[in-house]
């Protein structure tokens, strides 16, 4: 095994290093090696599990033979017990016994799995899971707008939903046991993430077979939607990352950790394809191979919105820009640029998100613009050297950060590039998924009094991440580790780690539904230095009136107002649905509950603006002329953009902020 080998490169090079390898690691690993097998408790017998805990088990350099025992008596009870579910499955399915009718289902949080005790308890658990899974898929399946429709569809339709449930499962089974890079490869890969896991959220192991998935999805030059997908241990499938410039990443609606449902082919006889059927391998075989280039993707937002993203595969030009950005008309032209993520000159074959952005900037400076706003909301960072880029492209030379490493020693990192590309007022917008490089530049923009923080407070993600390679393999390729080793300060010696960028207007929002920093086991804690770094920062602005003004208009608005009556009862609503009832009526009635709260939080963060209309800048205007789908596009984003609440409070506060930006050469 790898794990004496990782363990020693963690000593030496982790940010937290040897002090992280206390005595209880050994016992916190191994359990959690067993929940993220079985998170859920589906296949383990608490017995088998108690047997199993009772063999030495240290997890340290010198006890490597322990380690190795122990994986290997896990890895042969996970394989029985996963042959022996399917057999199970295999007879519940020939079987006509109904499935579990009243009742609960439990959902086990994190770390806290409860395994069933014996055979019938473990048969009553998938019995329970089987009837959740039928009740969720005729749920979404279809609106039902009354109990009474609901229930006599599903059980005109259960025999039938029982049976893909149990195909759905064998299905997953089977993938684990013939994973691509074998059982036991895919077993080790999981035991090295765990332990890297408990140093940190963000340390990760991950093999070369993977290493070389990942690259070749980003090297397709073929027609594509431009997304990378993944999936979960619990078998969901999400977005792994959107490839820069791609019809995903143009859509501007999806981003990297949503999680895709199903997808519809509206020119193949409304075809549906649902993610938990297939693999992330088999879904991107799906979509490649598939006759029509239009498809419908369904998925479910960090804050629980379900979507409806229309795109079509293209021939992804890595080379294109991959920004956009648009004019914002009223009473004052105003520029906005949107960023999904931070990339980088390896991800794209050309320039890094920092040379787009300077692209965009110079082509809404030629329509005169008068403020600029800069939307980095869902934002899950990136390339950090972007994002000095990119703070370079706003402050005019001088330290922007500082590093810190495992030792204590300190680096200040700055922008060596004399000059600025905008020098107008500028303002940020971040929400709660708004994570590290994000924040770095928000965070360095709001120490230099550069910017306007607008928004809630951000991920709170403070630490760099180092890709290490391992020996290479008998055919040349190597293993990575990608590790934290630095935690990150502002100027002024605070750090945003857990905490998160701090808005200097606040806006109400449900952005952290999905959990910040603070709320990652093993979260490294924040920290604060004491340096004395001299850098030059803007006069500091009066900024209580901008304030007040926003605070009153957010008072006044219905749709603010909703806002901040939903979050209460939508997070009371989410911490009640561990228990899940089995009973048709309620089960509809508790879910019907749970969408109308969405439904109306999407409706309260959408409202046309009676400030502005939004319009293309006249560069890209020339390109619609010649390019109807470009136009298409533009079209849906320029409304969206229009009925946008947090766009609309942006431009009304940056109309207030560029009263007194002015005044900041005359102090």
């Amino acid at each position: 095994m790898k794990t004496k080998k990782i363990l020693s490169i963690v000593a030496e090079r982790h940010y937290l290093g040897k002090s992280r390898m206390q005595p209880s690691l050994s016992e916190e690993v191994k359990h959690s090696f067993w929940a993220s097998l079985d998170p859920q408790g589906f296949y383990f017998i608490k017995e088998d599990l108690d047997l199993l805990g009772r063999r030495s088990f240290r997890l340290n350099l010198e006890e490597s033979g322990q380690i190795s025992s122990f994986f290997a008596n896990t890895l042969s009870l996970f394989k029985d017990r996963l042959k022996i579910t399917s057999e199970y499955l295999n007879e519940l399915e020939k079987s006509n016994s109904p499935l579990a009718s009243k009742g609960e289902f439990e959902f086990y949080p994190e770390r806290k799995t409860e395994y069933p005790k014996d055979k019938a308890d473990w048969n009553d658990r998938w019995a329970r899971y089987l009837k959740y899974k039928v009740l969720s898929s005729k749920f979404y399946s279809e609106p039902f707008s009354q109990k009474e429709d609901f229930q006599k569809s599903f059980l005109a339709s259960e025999k039938e939903l029982k049976k893909e449930a149990i195909q759905r499962e064998k299905e997953r089974i089977k993938n684990i046991l013939e994973h691509p890079d074998g059982f036991e490869a895919y077993l080790e890969s999981i035991f090295l993430n765990v332990i890297l896991e408990k140093f940190d959220p963000h340390s990760s192991f991950f093999s070369a077979s993977e290493k070389r998935r990942f690259e070749t999805s980003l090297s397709s030059k073929g027609y594509s939607f431009g997304i990378v997908f993944n999936r979960s241990f619990f078998g969901d499938t999400k977005i792994e990352r959107l490839i820069p410039g791609g019809p995903a990443w143009r859509s501007e609606k999806l981003n990297r950790g949503d999680q895709i449902l199903e997808v519809r082919f509206p020119d193949d006889k409304n075809r549906i394809v649902s993610t938990s059927d297939f693999s992330p391998g088999e879904m991107d075989s799906i979509l490649s191979g598939t006759k029509t280039k239009k498809a419908v993707f369904k998925v479910r937002k960090n804050d629980g919105q379900i979507l409806t993203v229309p795109l079509v595969q293209e021939k992804i030009g890595l080379e294109e820009n991959s920004i956009s950005s648009y004019l914002l008309n009223g009473k004052s032209k105003i520029g906005y640029l949107y960023l999904p993520a931070f990339y980088t000159e390896w991800e794209t074959e050309g320039g890094g998100c920092a040379q787009d952005i300077a692209r965009e900037i110079l082509k809404l400076k030629r329509d005169n613009i008068k403020g600029l706003i800069l939307d980095l909301r869902n934002n899950g960072g990136g390339s950090l050297e972007e994002a000095i880029d990119l703070a370079g492209i706003f402050i005019d030379q001088g330290p922007l950060f500082v590093q810190k490493s495992s030792n204590g020693e300190l680096f200040i990192i700055k922008d060596t590039n004399r000059g600025t590309i905008y020098d107008g007022p500028l303002l940020v917008l971040l929400n709660g998924q708004s994570a590290s490089a994000s924040e770095f530049l928000a965070s360095a923009l709001q120490n230099y009094n550069r910017a306007l923080v607008v928004g809630s407070p951000s991920y709170g993600k403070a630490t760099s991440q180092f890709l290490l390679p391992l020996e290479e393999n008998k055919k040349g390729s190597s293993d990575f580790l990608k590790l934290t080793t630095h935690l990150y300060f502002g100027v002024q010696g605070m750090s945003h780690q857990q905490k998160g960028v701090i808005p200097d207007i606040p806006l109400p929002d449900l952005s952290d539904l999905s959990g910040r920093e603070k709320d990652m086991p093993e979260a490294i804690r924040t920290e604060q230095i004491y340096k004395e770094i001299t850098y030059k920062k803007l006069p500091e602005l009066e900024l209580s009136d901008i304030r007040d003004a926003s605070e009153d208009r957010s008072d006044e608005s219905p749709n603010f107002s909703k806002l901040g009556s939903l979050a209460s009862k939508l997070r009371k609503k989410i911490k009640s649905m561990d228990r899940i009832s089995l009973d048709n009526g309620e089960f509809f009635e508790e879910f019907s509950e749970l969408a109308k709260f969405y439904e109306e939080y999407q409706a309260a963060t959408s409202r046309k603006s009676n400030s502005f209309t939004v319009d293309t800048h006249s560069f890209d205007q020339g390109l619609e002329k010649m390019d109807s789908y470009t136009k298409e596009i533009n079209l849906e984003r320029k409304a969206r953009l229009e009925e946008d609440l947090y766009i609309d409070e942006a431009y009304k506060i940056m109309q207030d902020y560029m009263q007194i930006y002015g005044r900041k050469d005359k102090k």
